[in-house]
């Protein structure tokens, strides 16, 4: 995220949690460029949507694994992996 993009992500007011405001962003500015013929076809778009959303799922899935931690002090007898996943 550019500084200018943050500026503007802090001065929005939502009732909502923001995350999912920079998705958004980036549909648009795909659209865009959809029809100022950047992106030649809708099956472009829908490439670059589908690489898009499976990025961001593996990042999801990546940060989830790899933030779990261990507490060796608490005395585990052995290196268990803490599995967590929130629903």
């Amino acid at each position: 995220m550019t500084c200018e993009e943050l500026k503007a992500f802090e001065i929005l007011v939502s009732d909502f949690n923001k995350y999912w405001i920079p998705c958004v962003w980036f549909t648009n500015l795909a659209s865009q460029a959809r029809s100022e013929g950047r992106i030649h076809d809708d099956v472009a778009l829908r490439l670059l949507m589908d690489v898009v959303t499976i990025a961001v799922y593996s990042f999801f899935t990546i940060c989830l694994i790899g933030r779990q931690f261990l507490e060796p002090k608490e005395g585990y007898e052995e290196d268990k992996i803490d599995f967590y996943i929130p629903i």
